[in-house]
């Protein structure tokens, strides 16, 4: 009986903790970032790589909603994102010119912070 109640427990916690979804992308933390600067910033990437560090992303569900984000940016052909180190690489297309700010909005539209890019 007790194997039961355990497990009772067990399937009920998950479902809690999946109906609940993921509340780690929730933009109301402190967190000093360079995101004010970089969605007023017109500068275009240059080259055919950029890397973004992200705050929050600590899940699958999480890291779709990033990578969903940026492929909406024009010209972004690709996004790999690593949860682990919390950056996501974007491939751009090199036809189409991308800013600096239009990624650093596109990960605020996703519920992240930015903390930084880095391109060429």
């Amino acid at each position: 009986m007790k194997t039961c109640h355990t497990l009772a427990a067990i399937v009920l916690g998950a479902s809690f903790l999946l109906s609940a979804g993921c509340s780690s992308g929730s933009a109301d933390h402190a967190v000093p970032t360079a995101a004010a600067i970089a969605e007023s910033d017109q500068t275009p990437v240059r080259g055919r790589e950029a890397v973004l560090t992200v705050y929050g992303m600590s899940c699958p569900l999480c890291a779709n909603n990033v990578d969903k984000t940026l492929l909406q940016v024009p010209g972004v052909q690709a996004v790999r994102v690593d949860m682990g180190t919390g950056r996501a690489t974007v491939t751009l297309d090199g036809t189409t010119p991308v800013t600096r700010g239009q990624l650093a909005r596109a990960v605020d539209r996703s519920g992240f912070s930015l903390q930084r890019i880095e391109a060429p």
